[in-house]
């Protein structure tokens, strides 16, 4: 009984304040066969750098947008809106969108004003993380004299091997914990993963993520 208590108090002890991770994946038929799952796995990775994190398997558009939609409200509700939500999106993608585990297809545009609501309630310190082939396409969100969907949004510029993904995901948010600098685990997910295909783009290049943070945190 005593060994299972320290080993929840020092579960509950690494536990980051500032941020969790809310992962949504849509893999292929062929995927979940083989159990080729980059999301899942993340958590496993997340668990271990004592990082929250939230799960959903989204098979289809609807299921994709209710995990963006009410199943996020009710996560972000439970966390009292303490903590920064970085939104993972785990997929298989092209550069005009991404697909679901049913075939269904969606351009990056459809993601705009789910992600520009969550953006601004976190007072424009929303990270996005497209974990898919072509997943810097999602740039394509940010659009002249619009207002930006996110702080900053992360994904590879080509197509790119699932371990590669898996690996580079891990050390980004592992550092981003360890040291709170956004370009630092940038850097440390090319290094880790041995790829350099992915590519960071700025919804306000003027902000660095203390200053999102200190914002974020004056709201709360």
């Amino acid at each position: 009984m005593g060994v299972k208590q320290q080993v929840l108090y020092w579960d509950i002890k690494m536990k980051d304040p500032r941020f969790y991770v809310y992962l949504i994946e849509s893999p292929s038929a062929q995927d979940l066969l083989e159990s080729a799952l980059e999301g899942r796995t993340l958590t496993e990775a997340l668990h271990v750098s004592g990082i929250d994190c939230s799960y959903y398997l989204a098979a289809n558009y609807q299921t994709f947008d209710q995990a963006l939609g009410q199943r996020l409200e009710n996560t972000l509700f439970s966390d009292g809106h303490r903590r920064l939500p970085i939104i993972h999106i785990s997929a298989h993608g092209n550069p005009q969108g991404m697909a679901f585990t049913d075939g269904t297809f969606i351009a990056w545009d459809a993601l705009y004003h789910r992600l520009l609501n969550l953006n601004e309630r976190f007072n424009g310190g929303l990270i996005v993380s497209v974990s898919a082939c072509f997943g810097a396409y999602a740039n394509q969100l940010l659009k002249p004299n619009q207002r930006p969907p996110f702080f900053a949004l992360v994904g590879p510029t080509n197509s790119i091997a699932l371990s590669d993904l898996a690996i580079g995901y891990a050390a980004f948010y592992h550092n981003i914990k360890k040291f709170w600098n956004i370009e630092s685990a940038f850097n440390a997910m090319k290094m880790a993963s041995g790829n350099h295909e992915f590519q960071i783009t700025y919804g306000n290049a003027q902000q660095s993520y203390q200053t999102v943070l200190q914002g974020a945190t004056s709201a709360w």
